[in-house]
């Protein structure tokens, strides 16, 4: 039966050797006795304990440890000895208890793990478990002869006040090298709070905050591993005290660093169930889930990775020593050094910076975001900085043949968040900067509209003859028109764009300057286009507020730009009947200017295609919707290929009487 159950939490950690120094804990009678002299422990040796989170039951698959779970032992029965295959020999007088027995001698409500692995667990079925046959009774555990161990971890199910672990480095050894008591298990998780599970927490190495509720009462009697109510098994409010199960369940796990190890455990107090005992001779890192709850010979500095992955032992020492090197990581971020509080609050420590131990103690990694500079298209060293908080950007050393630098932006398109060269910027998450470029050229001036003016008070423009233009030239072999990305040659409605880089779409932008010249400008190139128009061609607007032009047929369109590789070409085409308009050279600053005469293009709306070699050596397409119109523009126009035959009658008549005009002006 079960007596005057203290409420375990902290375990007290004595060493005891053939000369040791007495230290008082504060607010408490409890000693840590710190070694001065062991003849089995050289400096750096350490043994410390850590607890697992709320309904973990088993240890770390990754410590690959051998475990015994009694299950092949007869419930309800006492023993004296019990060889485990697993973990070695149980000596002593114990009793074997089943985990689903409510009442009697098996007292089964109050111990047995419903699973073995590390995985938080709630419900299902307590196993048999073990422990002292009475209150004076000591299980004795030797480990197998040969390597020592240096991880031991085991289930302990509401640990009564007298219970007690008593750890030995060797088998013949009387005296302990360490003690663990429930005593002071009750500091760190205090008792069962009422109204449960209330909202107090204990940390973990990686900064995991557990609320201390979850660690009372038995998982099997939960159905859930993070409750927000107490179970009904037994109700809080239960006023037979002998039902009611509501201490703390914790699995313990104990690691052995430097040339320390365990050659026996000893059980004693009469309350001390315990199950799943593992161990492994091979030593182990804690894990970043693991509560650090105390440690012996030296005082321990544990490790928490507060966001980051990998494992660090617990370094311990007796004197001043250097901080073991960072071993995390965390992806897209950078280690800055240590801080005794997980936010930064508490007191920093450099990357290796000497540490006075003299107390027990944990470092919590700390990171700061990490920028990186895409050079997006340019050449030159990878940049990343780390900040926190409102930093300055490292000032660009990137390089772009042709190009001058832009700023940065969010987004390689440059669409996203700007910030310029050496900008403020909140180092809050890791972020990619993307390098902006625009051609090292000044783009020329657009062509504007010639006007012809007599001295006097009116005002009468004057139209040129339409004509070939002498700036464009046809190649021997012309290329033929890009399609889009269906294979079809696209079909722009006037004042649409589009623009790929070798068939990739980019982003442009269109719009009608002050000089009524269509521009379409991309990241580093743009396209200027204007008519031969007297006084300026007509600008029209379509339903949705899409503006253009309109060009003549027969006539001049004025086509200047810059983006393009120079000593190439640039190719114009238009359709919908695809007509080859002729090319363009592109200057050595990659620009290219002139004129392509519209030859036979019926009036309708068409898609001007300007092809071209970009500076990077891409295949580069620009695409823009237009407006032919005849000599007189008229709304409501059709597309390529469509009967005027009305038109053509009024441009022939017009023609003729043009060629009467200028014979009678030539015999004046």
């Amino acid at each position: 039966m079960k007596f005057s159950r203290s409420y375990w939490a902290l375990p007290v950690l004595t060493v005891v050797s053939a000369a040791f120094a007495p230290l008082t804990l504060s607010g408490g009678a409890v000693e840590l006795r710190q070694p001065i002299a062991h003849a089995l422990f050289n400096s750096g040796d350490g043994i410390a304990a850590y607890m697992s989170p709320p309904f973990v039951q088993g240890p770390a698959e990754s410590f690959s440890t051998a475990i015994e779970t009694f299950e092949s032992l007869t419930p309800c029965t006492t023993g004296s000895s019990f060889v485990s295959p697993a973990v070695g020999t149980f000596s002593g007088s114990f009793a074997v208890l089943d985990g689903e027995v409510n009442a009697g001698a098996c007292e089964g409500r109050w111990g047995g793990a419903n699973t073995t692995t590390s995985a938080a667990t709630a419900g299902g079925t307590a196993s048999k478990h073990m422990k002292p046959d009475n209150n004076s009774s000591t299980i004795t555990l030797t480990f197998p002869a040969g390597s020592p161990v240096k991880y031991f971890g085991f289930w302990w199910s509401a640990g009564g006040g007298g219970d007690k672990l008593e750890v030995f480095s060797l088998a013949s050894d009387t005296t302990p090298v360490a003690t663990f008591t429930s005593t002071t298990l009750h500091a760190l998780l205090g008792s069962i709070p009422n109204p449960y599970p209330g909202t107090s927490t204990v940390s973990a190495l990686d900064g995991t905050a557990y609320t201390r509720g979850h660690y009372f009462g038995r998982p099997r009697d939960h159905s859930q591993t993070a409750p927000t109510s107490w179970h009904n098994r037994f109700l809080l409010t239960d006023p037979n005290a002998a039902n009611l199960n509501i201490y703390s369940h914790a699995y313990i796990n104990l690691f052995a660093s430097g040339s320390a190890g365990f050659a026996k455990v000893e059980f004693s107090g009469g309350g001390f169930e315990f199950d799943n005992v593992a161990i492994s001779t091979t030593q182990q890192a804690p894990t970043g889930e693991l509560v650090f709850i105390q440690s012996v010979l030296g005082k321990s500095l544990t490790f928490g990775s507060n966001g980051g992955t990998g494992t660090m032992a617990a370094q311990t020492s007796n004197a001043q020593a250097n901080i073991t090197p960072n071993a995390f990581t965390r992806a897209g971020y950078a280690f800055t050094g240590w801080n005794t509080a997980a936010d930064g609050t508490g007191t920093s420590y450099a990357q290796g910076a000497p540490f006075f131990f003299t107390a027990d103690a944990t470092l919590y990694a700390q990171w700061a975001p990490i920028v990186t500079f895409d050079a997006n298209g340019g050449t030159g060293a990878s940049v990343t900085q780390s900040a926190t908080g409102d930093t300055a950007l490292t000032a660009n050393t990137y390089t772009r043949a042709g190009y001058t630098f832009a700023g940065w932006s969010t987004t390689i398109s440059g669409t996203g968040t700007s910030y310029a060269d050496g900008a403020q910027f909140n180092f809050t998450t890791p972020t990619t900067l993307y390098a902006q470029w625009t051609a090292a050229v000044v783009p020329p001036p657009a062509s504007s509209p010639t006007t012809t003016t007599t001295p006097t008070t009116t005002t009468t423009p004057t139209t040129t003859t339409p004509r070939p233009s002498p700036n464009t030239t046809t190649p021997t072999t012309v290329p033929a028109p890009v399609p889009d990305a269906s294979g079809v040659l696209p079909t722009l409605q006037p004042g649409e764009s589009a623009a790929t880089d070798n068939g990739v779409a980019v982003p442009v932008e269109v719009f009608l300057d002050d000089t009524s010249t269509l521009v379409m400008r991309g990241q580093d190139f743009q396209l200027n286009l204007a008519g031969d128009c007297a006084g300026g061609c007509t600008v029209v607007s379509d339903a949705t507020g899409r503006e253009t032009i309109q060009l003549r047929r027969d006539g001049n369109a004025l086509v200047d730009g810059f983006g393009f590789m120079p000593g190439t070409l640039v190719h114009l085409w238009m359709f919908s009947e695809p007509t080859y308009l002729g090319s363009l050279p592109v200057a050595d600053d990659g620009t290219f200017r002139g004129s392509v005469y519209l030859a036979g293009i019926e009036p309708g709306q068409h898609t001007l295609q300007v092809n071209g070699t970009s500076f990077d050596g891409n295949d580069r397409s620009a695409n823009l919707g237009v407006i032919v119109t005849a000599d007189q523009p008229s709304p409501n126009l059709p597309a390529t290929g469509t009967n005027r035959s009305n038109d053509l009658a009024l441009l022939a008549l017009g023609l003729v009487l043009a060629g009467l005009l200028a014979t009678s002006r030539r015999r004046v």
